[in-house]
């Protein structure tokens, strides 16, 4: 067994309960249970951040109302992948329905961005997109 040091003990007093933690081991069970999904959180991670910029970037553009279905998908994705990276995180029991929600909804906004490749940001996040849906699918499968 390994030894086990003050550094690596954590207490939590909340709602009259205290509890005490073993950091190192809580850190080896999150590293396990997250390594198997660690790519489809990257490329949800990821185009969740490319969707906030893209939708950020199509209200500074002249023509807003000719973009806001992909704001409203930008901002929808972006939702759906910080979801689909939390669950997964957790080891959710739903990984496999958000994961097929987040690839339908992934390449709904990619179509949406590519109708715009003459502005960078829409055709980054298409890019992030597409990756995203591939992950997904591959994870929901």
């Amino acid at each position: 067994m390994d030894a086990i040091s003050p550094a690596s003990i954590h207490i939590y007093q909340g709602f009259g309960q205290t509890a005490f933690y073993n950091l190192q081991n809580i850190d080896r069970f999150f590293v396990h249970q997250s390594s198997k999904y660690q790519s489809c959180i990257d490329a949800c991670n990821d185009c969740a951040e490319s969707c906030e910029l893209c939708a950020t970037s199509c209200l500074r553009e002249q023509d807003v109302k000719m973009l806001e279905r992909c704001i409203q998908l930008d901002r929808d994705c972006a939702s759906v992948c910080w979801t689909a990276s939390q669950l997964m995180s957790r080891d959710s029991e739903f990984i496999k329905q958000i994961c097929n929600t987040c690839a339908e909804l992934c390449d709904a906004c990619a179509v949406e961005c590519e109708k715009h490749q003459n502005m960078e940001h829409c055709k980054l996040c298409a890019q992030a997109c597409r990756k995203c849906a591939e992950e997904c699918r591959n994870m929901a499968s």
